[in-house]
């Protein structure tokens, strides 16, 4: 497979019909009884992403990488770094930090951006400030997945068959999940949906949620009792995450087998210097809405189950930044052009999409708490306009972007299953 964009190698997205559905925060519908928790199902360890084994570990992933561009601009990543391929130039100006190790099975080409990239001159040239070891061209790393048969580095893919027959709950055509503070979206065990999947708000339990087709999340998707943020310390990290598995903290993967859009996908507006992330044209062709079945020409393909007019009450209109970000690219950048609204600042969950993971955050800054797996990766925010401060929802600095490992992954939480088997020792 090749792979054009990979951040977060942190990641990895029945009821027989919507009437039974046993997600209390589900759109379309009431309250469901109250029941009570089932007992945890024991885990497989030969099939879970992470497990107990220190041998068949991966590492600390934040995120599995190779095309960044202008997402890594102003992006931190607590965790490690796994590029599959070479990782191709960033865009002039950015400003990535990575607290953790950044293992590639190609070439890392961060300061050698061109002009064709964005970089006006040398002065331009990216930085990326790395914390832990960067290993150039290591084939023999333990980091990478591995084909379970001939143990080359390759892309883990989950096992979808097996995903579905294994959900304790299914799904058999798309779905809108939003969940509130006083309705919040269950995840108890895995879920299987068959088509794509809408989601935002509040979920409570612990599981992940497999989607057959896209997953859009159009504003924040928060856990009601959330273990971040961690220490800085990995021993102190890993005691926390101990402690939080015991005390059931909430816990979310999403796993799509198509992509996960992130924000919005519209234009700003409608001309061609200010467009979305799926049509500019600095977008490889292969990593546009066309190429990744998100538009069908100019028509964006949710709208054909989930109208455009009930999609846009979805997306957040309110800057949840403090002050300092309200005005960002509306009046920094572009004062001919207004505040954007519909801002994502947290996300609590662990991504995987086969395909890509990307949107647009606007005028804020956005923290993924869990960490990401894909074929490409292009979120992008107004982060770069703010000032220096402590952001009041995901509580790191508002200027930055981030990415943040979940140290439960190596204390055995038991989330991305039916793809373990590419991360054993060959």
């Amino acid at each position: 497979m090749k792979i054009y964009s990979l951040i977060a190698i942190f990641i990895l997205v029945n009821l027989q019909g919507c009437g039974n559905s046993e997600f209390a925060g589900s759109s379309g519908m009431g309250t469901a009884a109250k029941k009570k928790t089932p007992p945890p199902t024991p885990i497989d360890q030969e099939t879970v992403f992470n497990n107990k084994d220190p041998n068949k570990q991966p590492p600390k992933f934040g995120m599995l990488v190779n095309d960044l561009r202008c997402s890594f601009c102003h992006l931190q990543v607590r965790g490690d770094v796994v590029s599959l391929t070479t990782v191709n130039s960033l865009w002039g100006g950015s400003n990535g930090k990575v607290e953790g190790n950044w293992t590639m099975a190609g070439q890392f080409k961060a300061n050698t951006c061109s002009a064709a990239d964005g970089c006006a001159s040398a002065a331009s040239t990216p930085n990326v400030t790395i914390s832990g070891q960067k290993l150039e061209n290591n084939s023999d790393s333990k980091s990478y997945p591995r084909n379970p048969d001939s143990g080359a580095v390759t892309f883990p893919l989950i096992d979808w068959a097996a995903a579905k027959s294994a959900s304790k709950q299914k799904f058999d055509s798309n779905k809108v999940l939003v969940g509130t503070n006083d309705a919040p979206i269950d995840v108890f065990g895995d879920i299987y949906v068959e088509g794509d999947l809408i989601i935002k708000g509040k979920y409570k339990g612990a599981g992940t949620i497999y989607v057959s087709g896209n997953v859009y999340i159009p504003a924040n998707l928060t856990a009601m009792q959330s273990p971040f943020p961690y220490s800085g310390d990995p021993l102190i990290a890993i005691g926390q995450a101990e402690k939080a598995l015991a005390d059931k903290k909430d816990a979310l993967a999403i796993a799509s087998a198509k992509s996960i859009v992130i924000g919005t996908f519209e234009k700003r507006v409608s001309n061609n210097n200010d467009t979305s992330v799926f049509t500019h044209a600095s977008t490889s062709p292969e990593d546009r809405g066309p190429a990744l079945g998100l538009m069908n020409g100019e028509n964006w393909t949710v709208h054909s189950w989930h109208p455009k007019t009930p999609f846009d009450t979805l997306w957040d209109p309110i800057n949840p930044a403090p002050t300092f970000c309200k005005n960002g690219w509306g009046s920094t950048l572009n004062p001919a052009v207004a505040p954007l609204g519909r801002y994502v600042s947290r996300i609590d969950a662990f991504l995987y999409a086969v395909k890509a993971v990307a949107g647009r955050a606007n005028d804020s800054s956005y923290a993924i708490n869990g960490g990401i797996i894909a074929d490409h990766f292009h979120v992008i925010t107004g982060a770069g306009t703010c000032s220096a401060g402590t952001h009041p929802v995901h509580g790191y600095e508002a200027n930055r972007s981030h990415i943040n490992y979940d140290w439960r992954l190596k204390a055995g939480l038991g989330l991305l299953t039916h793809m373990g088997k590419y991360f054993k020792e060959p």
